[in-house]
């Protein structure tokens, strides 16, 4: 598992994009664009899909014309705990449907929403007890010094 996770950010990270694994199903992405989407079929055939969080309704990114579901909330507000549950069971229904299923979560805008998401599902999904360690876990993986919260 974890050679495979090696070779996926070794063949992701030859580009502009900055991508880390939070767990091994589980990923954050930032400047995705057609040429990621090309390296992201190549890894995981069709067992990927993105979730792009964002604060225009009307914004779809276009490198991503399919595999991805996009949520949104308006910019300097909190989501609901309405939508985060939906965005949680979003993600934890598509992991379940088969074991090679991968997530990727994805915001143009800040790391503050990615962090939100990948947080609170790390609570749903049991992976962490508290909110504390959620974040905590959250920024060691995806920044290294356990800060990247906002």
């Amino acid at each position: 598992m974890f050679s495979q996770i090696k070779k996926i950010q070794q063949n992701i990270r030859k580009s502009d994009e900055y991508i880390s694994c939070i767990a091994p199903r589980l990923w954050a992405i930032s400047n995705p664009n057609a040429a990621l989407v090309e390296k992201l079929h190549y890894s995981h055939g069709d067992n990927f899909w993105v979730f792009n969080i964002k604060d225009n309704p009307n914004e779809v990114p276009k490198s991503f014309n399919t595999k991805l579901t996009s949520f949104y909330w308006r910019d300097y507000f909190s989501p609901s705990l309405v939508l985060l549950l939906d965005i949680c069971a979003n993600i934890h229904n598509f992991l379940l449907k088969d074991t090679k299923n991968v997530v990727y979560i994805h915001s143009s805008l800040d790391k503050g929403r990615v962090a939100t998401v990948i947080t609170c599902y790390l609570l749903f999904c049991g992976f962490s007890d508290t909110a504390e360690n959620a974040i905590a876990y959250y920024g060691r993986k995806r920044f290294g010094k356990g800060l990247g919260v906002t």
